[in-house]
């Protein structure tokens, strides 16, 4: 038994030798030493990103395009009034400075009715240049409103980087935020196209039915021409409006009455620098675009 024990025991002892021996001894067991312990360097911060500048105020302009009158400074700009009754083909131009103002009712042309050939009619286009600046002088006692009258045109065509911009005076003097709204009346567009709502007894569809725009008392439209049209409108921004120009009425953007605006109706990108509350052509709100009219 004696024998047997001992035997165990070298052959156990034999194995750990073994075992030492497959590892090369106490040179092979590696110490890790003082070692060099790398620490990772600080990146260096972004710099800080610079803000976007303020852009420098304007210079007014020293005079008035054609057609208007020098009424004199509002904010930067030289204030240009459009006159009461447009009558014959008007332009627009944009000039760095000018702002143009519309003072009270604005009527482009006079009524032709709704067979063209209404006695005094004059039609006539007011044509307002990519990038010009409009506003309501809300200053006055007057409803600030623009009527395009039926047989008459507004061609107000801007560009995604130069929109039109219609807007109030207090928009020019930093007298407006985010909730403000309800500070002119807007622009009307009177049309041609049939409609069945007539004021008098006549027959629906005719030339001779036609309804006065709510809220103008003498803006009329209608007639028995479907493809009709009172312009083109693009890329135009039409701000605060909405204002109460007759009891219950509170025209928001372009107030339709039965007509076709052009063939073209874009959108544009939101304005920043003249604040946020606007009206546009991206979704037509009501009365904008209504069912009382074409819009190709």
């Amino acid at each position: 038994m004696t024998i047997v024990k001992r035997m165990s025991f070298i052959l156990l002892a034999s194995t750990a030798c073994v075992a030492l021996s497959a590892c090369d001894g106490a040179d092979s067991v590696g110490s890790p030493g003082e070692g060099v312990i790398v620490v990772p360097a600080t990146p260096t911060p972004s710099p800080t990103p610079s803000p976007t500048p303020t852009p420098t105020a304007g210079t007014p302009a020293t005079s008035c395009p054609t057609g208007t009158t020098d009424v004199g400074i509002i904010g930067n700009y030289r204030s240009c009034r459009l006159p009461s009754a447009i009558t014959s083909a008007l332009s627009l131009p944009k000039v760095a400075g000018v702002a143009y103002e519309i003072n009270g009712r604005v009527d482009v042309g006079v009524d032709v009715g709704g067979a063209g050939s209404a006695l005094g009619g004059i039609p006539t286009t007011l044509t307002i240049a990519a990038g010009s600046l409009i506003y309501a002088n809300t200053t006055n006692s007057d409803n600030d409103f623009m009527v395009v009258n039926r047989g008459s045109k507004l061609i107000a065509e801007g560009t995604e980087t130069q929109p039109i911009i219609f807007t109030a005076q207090a928009n020019l003097t930093g007298g407006v935020n985010d909730e403000s709204q309800g500070l002119w009346g807007g622009i009307i567009l009177a049309g041609r196209a049939p409609i069945s709502n007539c004021n008098t007894t006549v027959a629906g569809g005719s030339a001779a039915c036609e309804n006065v725009v709510e809220g103008t008392s003498t803006a009329l439209y209608g007639g028995a021409v479907p493809t009709d049209s009172s312009g083109t409108v693009r890329y135009v921004q039409i701000r605060y409006s909405g204002t109460v120009i007759s009891p219950n009425n509170e025209p928001a953007g372009p107030d339709a009455g039965r007509h076709r605006i052009g063939d073209r109706a874009r959108p544009y990108p939101d304005p920043q620098q003249l604040g946020r509350r606007h009206r546009d052509l991206r979704r037509p709100q009501q009365p904008a675009l209504s069912r009382d009219h074409r819009r190709g």
